[in-house]
């Protein structure tokens, strides 16, 4: 995970933290930062858990919900495209974009939500994430993951991220990379061939 300290002190060194949001190993896990360039990540085997633990940690979860929308309801017979990512990393804007395209190729039986794991607790402000979400012209629920539980259950790696889980909540695929969508779409399509 990315260090809680300042970014002057997070890599050790004075100055302006990359861009990359590469932060310090903390107790809780393995660091989390953005994901590695195309070409050298790509689908990952979704991560061995328990279906219930995700749902759980969703159910349990403080969410952000945008007015007139309903929380998601992952496992409810859709399929769900968990989009990880941090509000202050380009390439989560970028993802964030291909996969609201996506999503409205499949206007029922796919849902989208998010999963923001902030890099420090000013980037975790709801007020932040609420205008990320509204500059991205996103309209879905976005998971608060300040401690990056879920990020961890789902075996996330690197931001931006996006778990595909089918309609019974057990993952399909973790794939890496804003520029990887290509890869989301056809577990998407695979997750909704599952279900007919």
């Amino acid at each position: 995970l990315p260090s809680k300290r300042p970014a002057s002190s997070a890599n050790g060194r004075r100055g302006r933290r990359r861009s990359t949001g590469r932060g310090s190993p903390t107790d809780a896990g393995p660091p989390l930062g953005a994901a590695p360039r195309s070409g050298v990540a790509g689908t990952a085997p979704a991560a061995p858990f328990a279906d219930v633990a995700i749902a759980a940690l969703l159910a349990a979860g403080r969410w952000l919900v945008p007015p007139g929308t309903e929380p998601t309801r992952a496992g409810a017979g859709d399929v769900v495209i968990l989009h990880a990512f941090c509000a202050g990393l380009v390439e989560s804007a970028l993802l964030e974009t291909a996969l609201l395209a996506l999503v409205a190729e499949h206007p029922a039986g796919v849902l989208l939500a998010g999963v923001h794991v902030p890099r420090d607790p000013a980037e975790g402000e709801p007020a932040r994430v609420a205008g990320w979400r509204d500059e991205v012209g996103a309209s879905h629920p976005i998971l608060l993951d300040d401690d990056a539980a879920v990020a961890r259950a789902l075996g996330i790696a690197g931001l931006p991220a996006a778990a595909v889980l089918d309609a019974t909540g057990r993952p399909v695929a973790l794939v890496h990379g804003h520029d990887r969508v290509p890869e989301v779409a056809d577990a998407v399509g695979l997750a909704l061939a599952e279900e007919a």
